[in-house]
C-alpha cells in the first residue's frame, strides 16, 4: 500500500513539476534529469523539486541564443503530382437474351471506379442494375454475383461492365 502511495505522489509531483516548467518557457536554464545533481541521503533521489527545474548548483547555465546563431529554417519545395482526372468509358452493350440490351459506363479516376451508370436497361426486373452497381462498386470489379430471376441481364450487365473495366 505504501509503494502505491508513493507511486501517485511521484507521478503527480512529477507532473506538476513538468507542467510547471512548460509554463515558464525557455528563459530558464534546464538540464536533463540525468543533470540534476542527487542527493547523497533519500537513496539518490534529487534533493529537491527545485533541483530539478534548475538543475541545481553543478549544472552550468544554457548558453543565451540569438538569432544570428540559429540556423535558418530550411525550406524545402515539395511538388505534389496533379490528382488524376475522373474519365468516363462507355462498355459494349450485351444482349440478355430476349429481354433487351444492357449497356453500363464508368467514371473511373485512375484505376478507382467511382461511380457506374446503367445506359441501357432490360426490361427485366429494374432492380438488377441498382442491385449489381452497388456489388461491382465494393468489389472494384466485374466479379460479382447474378441477381435472382434475371440471370440473363445480370450476365449481360457484368459483361459490359467488363468491357468498360478492359478500357481502363
Amino acid at each position: 500500500m505504501r509503494r502505491v502511495v508513493m507511486a501517485l505522489l511521484g507521478t503527480a509531483v512529477g507532473t506538476t513539476l513538468l507542467v510547471g516548467l512548460k509554463a515558464q518557457g525557455s528563459h530558464i536554464p534546464v538540464g536533463t534529469v540525468a543533470d540534476a545533481p542527487l542527493s547523497p541521503t533519500a537513496g539518490g533521489l534529487p534533493a529537491t523539486p527545485e533541483t530539478l527545474i534548475t538543475g541545481g548548483p553543478s549544472v552550468r547555465p544554457a548558453k543565451p541564443t540569438t538569432a544570428a546563431s540559429k540556423p535558418a529554417p530550411s525550406r524545402t519545395a515539395t511538388t505534389t503530382a496533379p490528382a488524376p482526372a475522373a474519365r468516363t468509358i462507355m462498355g459494349s452493350a450485351f444482349p440478355a437474351r430476349g429481354f433487351g440490351d444492357m449497356q453500363v459506363k464508368i467514371v473511373v479516376t485512375g484505376r478507382h471506379i467511382d461511380d457506374i451508370i446503367t445506359v441501357q436497361e432490360s426490361n427485366r426486373p429494374k432492380s438488377t442494375a441498382t442491385t449489381l452497381r452497388s456489388q461491382a462498386l465494393a468489389a472494384q470489379s466485374a466479379n460479382v454475383g447474378n441477381v435472382s430471376g434475371a440471370t440473363y441481364s445480370s450476365e449481360a450487365w457484368k459483361q459490359s461492365l467488363q468491357s468498360a473495366i478492359g478500357q481502363i
